[in-house]
């Protein structure tokens, strides 16, 4: 492999795309609602959901796409897409056209979604793996606060001109095009397992395992979706203490992803509980906090959640699957966060609604309690498995 130090600083960056758009658009969304607000809430909402409906189909489009092509050359060419589609957005006003580039911003995502990750499990092994899959986290963690603020600063001048701050994944591009080795499209780099591919099928723990990332990814969601309206509601704090709440999550993202390397080499599959605890202690914290303090703190301890179980989702696929099936395995794991992701504003209202919650602390509460039990089940899942697993060595 060409210069390693380059290649896992192009790697982590290309990761970012995701906390990139976050970063930037979350900080002027507010701007965009006034700006277009005659053209009525459902188009002026689907500014802000479109990127959702074109990631989807286009996360397996990319998956496809790497049997055929270098997953380098698809990295520079959805990085140009995302980058040129976001900042594209300021040039025109009309609805129409900024909803086709948040469309095609979507298209760039999808592309991307599985690629960095991919080439990190084909790159690397082991504890290097897991290392490099939490500095992908961090990464994009570290870049979220610095765009947060940043594209907050510029709002306050035009909040036009925070949308060149998409154009800092075109030296991404140019990273990725340099420093990446040149990598052979899957059919022909794996053209040995070709045949058994084709009858390969995924196993049945593949499939469990995408269920409960689905689940585990729309709890991971709540905190976007209420943590402004527990503030708001409750009255704990102003619009910058909220961002400070948000930029809290960042931060925690960013140190439990440079540590989940560290940690999951020792406690591999009991990482995902530790995520699990973390969360549900997160939540807890927010239902009994009456002060900002409090949310601060229940932001730094979800966040470190984040941290540890996105990076965990590719690492435990990266076991799940055999190595010439992780590209399509991160493709299908993509589709699932992002329906989750997606459908996440729908299926909340409705357990809230099963268990009667009608404010955003009872939420806290009621999703706090799940994580919580999630944490419980997958300690058991796993000591299981493990269980299983030893009885199978020793007839063997």
């Amino acid at each position: 492999m060409e210069n390693k130090k380059l290649v896992k600083a192009s790697l982590a960056l290309s990761s970012t795309y995701l906390y990139i758009n976050i970063g930037i658009f979350v900080s002027i969304f507010g701007n965009i609602m006034k700006t277009y607000s005659s053209n009525g809430a459902v188009m002026t909402n689907l500014i802000y959901l479109i990127p959702n409906l074109t990631v989807i189909p286009f996360i397996f489009i990319g998956g496809k796409l790497c049997s055929w092509f270098s997953k380098k050359t698809l990295l520079v060419i959805g990085l140009s897409i995302f980058s040129l589609a976001g900042a594209g957005t300021l040039l025109f006003e009309n609805i129409y056209y900024v909803l086709a580039m948040r469309a095609l911003l979507g298209v760039g995502m999808g592309i991307l979604y599985p690629l960095a990750r991919a080439l990190a499990v084909q790159y690397f092994d082991g504890e290097e793996r897991a290392s490099m899959l939490g500095i992908m986290q961090a990464t994009a963690c570290g870049i979220g606060v610095l765009l947060a603020l940043a594209s907050g600063r510029i709002a306050v001048v035009d909040y036009h001109y925070a949308l060149f701050l998409y154009l800092i994944a075109l030296p991404i591009a140019l990273l990725a095009f340099l420093a990446l080795p040149k990598d052979e499209p899957e059919k022909k780099l794996y053209q040995h397992a070709a045949k058994e591919e084709k009858m390969q099928k995924f196993s049945s723990s593949y499939y469990y395992f995408l269920a409960a990332v689905f689940f585990l990814s729309v709890i991971l969601v709540i905190n976007q979706l209420k943590m402004g309206v527990f503030v708001t509601t409750e009255q704990l704090g102003t619009p910058m203490q909220i961002g400070i709440g948000s930029a809290t999550v960042f931060v925690a993202g960013f140190l439990s992803g440079m540590l989940f390397g560290k940690i999951y080499t020792k406690i591999e599959r009991y990482t995902i509980a530790l995520g699990c605890c973390l969360l549900g202690t997160g939540y807890v914290i927010y239902y009994f906090t009456y002060s900002i303090t409090g949310v601060y703190l229940a932001c730094a301890t979800a966040g470190a959640a984040v941290g540890l179980i996105q990076p965990y989702f590719t690492a435990r696929v990266a076991v799940l699957v055999p190595k010439e099936r992780a590209t399509m395995a991160i493709t299908y794991l993509g589709v699932v966060y992002s329906l989750a992701y997606f459908l996440a504003s729908y299926i909340i209202p409705m357990i809230e609604s099963l268990f009667n919650v009608t404010t955003a602390r009872g939420s806290y509460l009621l999703f706090g309690v799940i994580a919580l039990i999630g944490f419980v089940v997958s300690i058991v899942c796993t000591l299981l498995s493990q269980s299983s697993q030893k009885k199978a060595d020793n007839v063997a």
